[in-house]
């Protein structure tokens, strides 16, 4: 029983039909309830309203249980108004859950925009690996690595005990002033700046780098904004990776072969992803070995399946400068002839239409053509050289020199012979 009905006065029901205190049921279905369970000793019936003297009204289940083989019945009801309030409840909540949901995308997709279109290098560290969980475009262009990769081994020597003292500081009072670190081989100046946040995967750091105007004057020696231009411009395809092939930086014909949308999304991929026969590690061993690599065949699996030929050319890095590798990747044309459709093939697209003896004659005098053009090509139209190359006489050659139509142009004998 609720305890909305605690104290009510129902000793004014008995006697009384038991339909007469249910508001929404006529006599007949309370008979009908009554009857199931004398017939099957239990039943249930609900819901149904019940009216109490008082006017109070209650959502009720009854279960009706027989007592004996022919005795009296016992109804027990359970309220069920605590159910439903229990429903409304969950409805309630399952409603604002979702405005949470909303609420948080909206978030999301804000602090996405802002973390793309800022010019600082921002990137997410995770706090218990200090490896890079990831990194605004702005990032990936200026230090060109990406998510796994170990920041700490990018910082000079002499600043890491100055970064993990500047993380141990923000992880204790949330924020901290920024420090000077130098990064790369280059030992490029930045400012860098953190603060803790919380995400699903646990504690990250945010960190933000802004480049110091006066940097080196071996960083300024080449301009790296003049070069860039040039580089962009270039017809075939670009790129920088580091000693295990992480792309650092690619022009856009390179983005295009490996049918990518934009720069963004090759930087800190590895090219082992698109490089095919053969794959990077020969290429890499190639290069350790000799220094340089120079138009090494290979094959390129862009990321939407097309498979093209291209050929490598490579060099790494002199004695004292960053690590990594300097590749120009251009796509190989195709040999002459390779789209022509061979004789065999026509012959046999051509099975059943043509008789077989005519096919084979086809076949053959389409081959020989063939052979006595590349022959005459190789020659340089001397005849006489043609004919020692194919091993028939001059007169031979010159019947099918007629024959296929291959005397014009005029060719030359190295002996005059009245024959020719």
């Amino acid at each position: 029983m609720s305890h909305a009905a605690v104290g009510e006065q129902a000793q004014g029901w008995l006697g009384r039909p038991w339909a007469e205190t249910l508001a929404n049921l006529a006599d007949d279905q309370v008979r009908r309830f009554l009857a199931d369970a004398t017939d099957t000793g239990v039943a249930a019936f609900g819901p149904v309203t019940q009216s109490f003297p008082s006017g109070l009204e209650l959502p009720m289940e009854y279960t009706a249980v027989r007592l004996g083989k022919r005795g009296s019945l016992l109804a027990v009801g359970k309220c069920v108004q605590a159910v439903l309030t229990l429903q409304s409840r969950l409805a309630a909540a399952h409603s604002a859950r979702e405005q949470d949901y909303w609420r948080l995308r909206e978030v999301e997709t804000r602090y996405r925009l802002l973390f793309d279109a800022t010019n600082d290098a921002v990137l997410v560290l995770q706090a218990e690996t200090l490896r890079v969980a990831d990194a605004n475009p702005a990032a990936l262009r200026s230090f060109g690595f990406g998510a796994g990769h170990d920041l700490m081994s990018e910082f000079a020597v002499m600043d890491r005990a100055a970064v993990l003292d500047l993380l141990a500081r923000v992880r204790d009072h949330g924020r901290v002033p920024g420090i000077l670190v130098h990064m790369g081989a280059a030992y490029r100046s930045w400012i860098l700046r953190a603060s803790l946040s919380q995400t699903e995967q646990g504690s990250a750091y945010l960190l933000q780098f802004s480049r110091v105007g006066g940097d080196s004057a071996a960083a300024k020696s080449v301009p790296p904004i003049v070069a860039d231009a040039y580089i962009d411009r270039l017809p075939d395809g670009f790129l920088i990776t580091d000693r295990l092939g992480v792309v650092r930086r690619a022009n856009p014909a390179f983005v295009d072969l490996t049918q990518s949308n934009t720069e963004s999304d090759v930087l800190g991929q590895n090219l082992s992803d698109w490089l095919r026969h053969p794959g990077l590690p020969a290429l890499l061993s190639h290069l350790d070995r000799h220094g340089m690599v120079q138009r090494l065949d290979a094959q390129l699996l862009g990321g939407k399946g097309a498979l093209c030929d291209i050929e490598i050319s490579a060099a790494g890095n002199s004695a004292g400068e960053a690590p990594g590798i300097a590749m120009v990747v251009r796509p190989t044309p195709p040999a002459p002839g390779a789209d022509k459709p061979q004789p065999g093939a026509t012959a046999m697209a051509r099975i059943g239409a043509v008789p077989l003896n005519r096919l084979v004659q086809e076949a053959t005098e389409a081959i020989e053509h063939d052979c006595i053009e590349a022959a005459l090509s190789r020659c340089g139209g001397n005849r006489s050289a043609t004919a020692n190359l194919l091993g028939m006489s001059r007169q031979s050659l010159y019947v099918k020199l007629h024959r296929y139509g291959l005397l014009r142009g005029g060719g030359t004998d190295a002996d005059s012979d009245p024959a020719m």
